[in-house]
Order: structure tokens, then C-alpha cells, then sequence
């Protein structure tokens, strides 16, 4: 069950690599460089998380979350309200949560105590 995660986990990971860096040369670089601006500027609190995630974003405009189980299925999407979410109608495990900045994204992993 854990590999099943793990592999879920990698998949998402280099989808969000792909689509983000492109696969044009010239702008791959800059391309990268804005992804981790956004990974980096981008932190989730407390995690792991019991009932209030809290988002801090340090210069970007988050347009978007969404919250996936870790088998893939989507089990919440958010358009507004995003510093503070509240996750106690989830059940205990390990979520990939997708924040979104207009046309780019970063994915990041939660837990939910």
C-alpha cells in the first residue's frame, strides 16, 4: 500500500516538473526558475494538520487548491478564502494538496493527524 503512495506521489511530482518547465529550450530555465519561486514561496502550517491548514504566501496570489487523497481522487477544491482551510471532515492519512498561480501550480504533501 505504502509503494502504491509513493509511486502516486512520483507521478504527481514529475507531472508537475513537466508542465511547468515545458519543452522548449529557451524557456525551460525560466520556466524552472518560476517553480520553485512559487514551491518556495509557498508554505503550509501545521502540517501535520488536525482540523485548520493554514497557507502562507510570501508575494504570490494563489488562485486555486485542491486536495487530493492519495489514491488520486480529488476530495476538496477551493477558489477563495485559501489562509486558513478547514480539513476535520477528512479522515486520517497523507493528502497531496495542488496550489495553484495562475497558469502554474505547485504540489505539496499534507497530513492529516
Amino acid at each position: 500500500m505504502l509503494k502504491n503512495y509513493f509511486f502516486f506521489f512520483l507521478f504527481i511530482c514529475y507531472g508537475t516538473y513537466a508542465q511547468q518547465t515545458g519543452i522548449s529550450d529557451e524557456n525551460s530555465a525560466q520556466k524552472l526558475i518560476e517553480s520553485e519561486k512559487l514551491a518556495n514561496g509557498i508554505s503550509l502550517y501545521p502540517n501535520p494538520v488536525e482540523d485548520v491548514l493554514k497557507i502562507r504566501s510570501i508575494g504570490i496570489k494563489i488562485t486555486k487548491v485542491e486536495i487530493f487523497s492519495a489514491v488520486g481522487g480529488k476530495v476538496k477544491e477551493l477558489r477563495s478564502n485559501f489562509k486558513s482551510i478547514f480539513l476535520g471532515d477528512l479522515t486520517r492519512g497523507i493528502y497531496l494538496i495542488k496550489i495553484h498561480s495562475g497558469k502554474d501550480y505547485t504540489v505539496k504533501k499534507l497530513i492529516k493527524k
